[in-house]
């Protein structure tokens, strides 16, 4: 059985433009609209929300490790 997708209303930063088509902006760490996906075939689609999940851990693991590099060249200033 297949059940509809709900999806939430939008945020005003999503009206006033937001990600737009080139993406989020860099080091925005705001919460991302939950992809859309027919859950037919539950373990096709429970591996698609692991590589969705799997991407924004990296991307977030990318911008704090890029934050701490200009963290540290702030401390031997």
């Amino acid at each position: 059985m297949v059940q509809p997708e709900m999806q939430p209303d939008r945020s005003p930063r999503d009206r006033r433009g937001g990600e737009g088509a080139a993406g989020p902006r860099p080091g925005d760490l705001t919460g991302r609209a939950f992809p859309l996906g027919d859950w037919g075939e539950p373990a096709v689609r429970l591996h698609e929300l692991y590589r969705w999940v799997e991407r924004g851990a990296m991307d977030t693991a990318a911008w704090y490790l890029a934050d701490r590099v200009w963290k540290r060249r702030g401390a031997w200033a």
